[in-house]
């Protein structure tokens, strides 16, 4: 018998909403594992009867589908599983057969029954327990065997059903009928002003942990979740397509275990990947009923993911690498707005893919003089090269993007002129010195909503927040990292905090010395990942005076740290590994990637 999602016509509201941890997994005999209770030894047969009215499961209520026992299904009877032999012409009813352990109470043996099996795995003990925990579900065996038909017209009974009877001692057929454990939520979608309605997911996140699998209309559709994280995605399909359309409203049901005041948020995504989330801070489910909950959405929007860089401060990454250019790539010169006030010379920009990088190209392999004039881009920069020059900084000498090594310019020093100096209150570029910092210093023009972005919007995370991101913060579903090759192109992936492990699957997550190949991804599927909110830094490699090396095996990322009067802390990663606090010179030419705080 399989546990089923449904849906016929529409969206949701949570105000009483979804689960608690529990397996839902069609039953496999070969996969059980019996656990006798002691007692008394008897081979019986079983009649199971299902809820009233004539099917269990679910009903569609426009033309009538309904589900039935199945030859695969079996149950489990104090410890034993028992397959199911024979098919009733009546749906609501079915019989099992095998040998089982009957549990002597007085002058009655007492049998406890449960579907599906998977769900008696910790049962054990001479007695009948009043409950027990099986894989995260805390299962109460009901003594009223029958059906609550007081809230619903229709009922979906396929997914937790258990039953405890008295019978005389001895008896060998029995007849019982199996209650429901787990709540039913209707939820009705539907949409108003949105040019997509097509909705191809639904993802639940709770407090508690959800797990499932769920059928719609006999074709099987994905609900599952990882082991740490508590999400739940069920992927949709009408029968042909791979989404549902809402315009016309759509109702969907889903089989949930009860919970009581949990924390449940629920996400519709369409398939432009655009989201919109009911969020419910106290949830109450019981068993055996039916709650109907409403959501019409108004407008889709980018899905809401985020970085920890520290214990209390999330950030969400820049759409790609930073670029400047003297003629924003053209032949006339430009000007860009910039912290307090007037403009700059030459035009700042993201690159227009997160895996985009210029490499060992012009601008960034020609000299500084001739940088300050061409058009073409570059996207390496020695540390604090915004533009900004503080008057009372003597040490400051080379703050401009297009700066190279000093020594190219006929100074002896080729490291102190790079940044805040450390003779500044703030020789990092935080505080007193944060318009040495790219993003808060300049306006930045963003080709992911083709405005440009003022300036202050964005600004370089600090070596211990790189730091946190990729080695201490904890996430829901254990990943911070995984090294890949996006279209292409080597780089490392950056995992958001609540990321949706269904999105798609990565392999040696949090492992440092992995190959760039072990995640080969094209843009569609990148398409996919930067949906889910996680982040592509291309091994673009790093520039020294006019030489540039490594393009492809490395990337070098600065920090606002400072380490020194001649150094200043970036993140790296190569073959061998991923370091997030490593000094480089100043002078040196690395990429730069930006955040902005969110909450």
């Amino acid at each position: 018998m399989k546990n089923k999602f449904k849906t016929i016509g529409g969206l949701v509201a949570l105000s009483m909403i979804l689960a608690t941890a529990a397996s839902c997994k069609k039953d496999k005999l070969s996969e059980d594992v019996n656990q006798p209770i002691p007692g008394v030894e008897r081979t019986i047969n079983v009649s199971a009867t299902l809820p009233q009215p004539t099917e269990k499961a679910y009903l569609d209520v426009t033309d009538g589908r309904k589900v039935k026992w199945e030859p695969s299904d079996a149950i489990n009877v104090n410890g034993s599983n028992l397959a199911l032999t024979n098919l009733y012409t009546d749906p609501t009813k079915a019989r099992f057969e095998g040998t089982t352990y009957a549990i002597s109470s007085g002058s009655n043996d007492v049998y406890w029954f449960v579907y599906p099996t998977i769900l008696a795995g910790t049962a054990s003990g001479s007695t009948i327990p009043s409950s027990f925990t099986a894989n995260r579900l805390t299962v109460t065996l009901p003594d009223v065997q029958t059906f609550d038909l007081s809230q619903t017209k229709i009922l979906e009974g396929s997914t937790y059903m258990a039953a405890k009877a008295s019978v005389p001692a001895g008896q060998t057929n029995l007849n019982f009928s199996m209650k429901n454990l787990c709540a039913v939520l209707k939820i009705h979608l539907s949409a108003t002003g949105v040019s997509n309605t097509n909705v191809e997911r639904i993802v639940f996140n709770s407090s508690s942990r959800l797990n499932g699998d769920f059928y719609f209309d006999g074709s099987a559709v994905t609900a599952s979740t990882a082991s740490v994280c508590n999400y739940l995605t069920i992927n949709l399909t009408d029968g042909t397509n791979s989404y549902i359309d809402i315009a016309g409203g759509v109702d969907v049901y889903a089989i949930l275990p009860p919970i009581n005041s949990s924390k449940l948020s629920m996400t519709v995504y369409n398939t432009d990947g655009l989201e919109v989330t009911k969020i419910a801070s106290s949830v109450t489910l019981a068993q055996n009923t039916m709650y109907t909950n409403n959501l019409n959405v108004t407008a889709f929007s980018a899905p809401v993911t985020y970085f920890s860089v520290s214990a209390s401060k999330r950030v969400v990454f820049a759409p790609g690498n930073l670029q400047w250019s003297a003629t924003n790539g053209g032949a006339t010169a430009t000007t860009h707005a910039v912290a307090g006030g007037g403009t700059a010379d030459g035009t700042w920009r993201f690159a227009s893919n997160q895996w985009n990088y210029i490499g060992n190209a012009a601008g960034n392999n020609t000299a500084a003089a001739s940088r300050e004039t061409q058009a073409a881009w570059i996207d390496f920069f020695g540390w604090g090269t915004s533009g900004y020059h503080d008057v009372n900084d003597v040490n400051n000498v080379f703050y401009y993007p297009y700066s190279s090594s000093n020594t190219n310019l006929g100074y002896s020093t080729n490291t102190y002129g790079y940044g805040p100096s450390t003779d500044m209150t703030d020789p990092n570029l935080v505080g007193t010195s944060a318009n040495y910092d790219w993003g808060i210093y300049n306006a930045i023009y963003n080709p992911k909503t083709n405005t440009t972005d003022p300036a202050g919007t964005w600004r370089t995370p600090t070596s211990s927040e790189l730091l946190y991101v990729i080695g201490t913060r904890t996430t829901c579903s254990g990943a911070r990292f995984a090294k890949a090759r996006v279209s292409g192109v080597n780089g490392l992936i950056i995992i958001p905090d609540n990321w949706n492990v269904n999105a798609y699957t990565l392999n040696d997550i949090n492992v440092s010395n992995a190959q760039f190949t072990s995640n080969t991804i094209t843009s569609t599927q990148w398409n996919v990942l930067e949906t889910s909110g996680c982040v592509f830094l291309p091994a673009s490699g790093g520039r020294n005076g006019t030489s540039i090396f490594n393009v492809g095996s490395y990337g070098g990322y600065w920090s606002a740290t400072s380490s020194n009067s001649t150094n200043a802390i970036s993140m790296f990663f190569n073959i061998s590994g991923v370091a997030s606090n490593y000094n480089y010179y100043r002078y040196d030419g690395r990429s730069v990637r930006l955040v902005k705080e969110v909450y």
